[in-house]
């Protein structure tokens, strides 16, 4: 589970319902609050028919598109730092979890950074 705190169980739509993800990251956010938070995203949350390389696929999985619209939560989080693991393009020909994981790497800098100047950015004062 993405949040394994035992205060959220049966408190969040379970793994497939539509905006089960965005829920379970909202209810994250809340719980953090503006505690500095280090993001890590596992590849294989990622259906394999959309991330076929990966050493521990999960059929069943997020499409890209649950994914990236939970990014915009990120925005309530002060992130310090983000990874993305598990890309193993030896077991993709295609290439396309590459392809995917250069997508989210890309919108978490754009979604982080964004959070950051927001945070950080004051007008200057003469």
């Amino acid at each position: 589970h993405l949040w394994p705190d035992p205060l959220l169980a049966g408190r969040l739509p379970e793994q497939g319902e539509p905006g089960w993800l965005s829920s379970a990251l909202a209810e994250a956010a809340a719980a953090i609050g503006d505690r500095p938070v280090y993001v890590t995203l596992d590849i294989d949350l990622v259906d394999p028919a959309f991330a076929p390389g990966t050493g521990a696929p999960e059929p069943g999985g997020c499409t890209p598109r649950e994914v990236l619209a939970a990014w915009p939560l990120f925005n309530r989080l002060q992130v310090v730092a983000f990874d993305l693991v598990e890309v193993a393009p030896v077991y993709d020909r295609a290439q396309i979890t590459s392809l995917l994981a250069a997508k989210l790497v890309r919108e978490a800098i754009l979604a982080f950074g964004w959070s950051y100047l927001q945070r950080n950015m004051h007008p200057r004062q003469e």
